[in-house]
């Protein structure tokens, strides 16, 4: 039985290359980390996470954010064998109305 890691939605942010996330391994450079770029990037997902802040204005009216969600990938679980997965996602389209 395969079950989800989480049962509860997740948001999947894009951030552009800056020098800052650097510190917790993400890319620093336009281009850095797409398709084609074939070096495997260690990311300290936790650390950055636990330091990203969603800025509003003071006395603004609350921000509506809507996130769409796709869910796929795969997941490997805990085990005392060495697990490898690998998974393609090609020709996809996301139509937002």
């Amino acid at each position: 039985m395969i079950q989800p890691t989480s049962h509860m939605a997740q948001e999947l942010l894009q951030l552009l290359p800056h020098q800052i996330w650097a510190e917790y391994g993400y890319p620093t450079k336009q281009g850095d980390g797409w398709v084609g770029d074939a070096r495997t990037w260690e990311l300290d997902v936790g650390g950055l996470s636990g330091r990203l802040y969603f800025y509003q204005d003071p006395g603004a009216p609350p921000a509506r954010r809507i996130w769409t969600s796709i869910d796929m990938g795969t997941e490997i679980f805990v085990s005392d064998q060495e697990e490898m997965a690998e998974w393609i996602l090609s020709d996809f389209d996301v139509i937002l109305t």
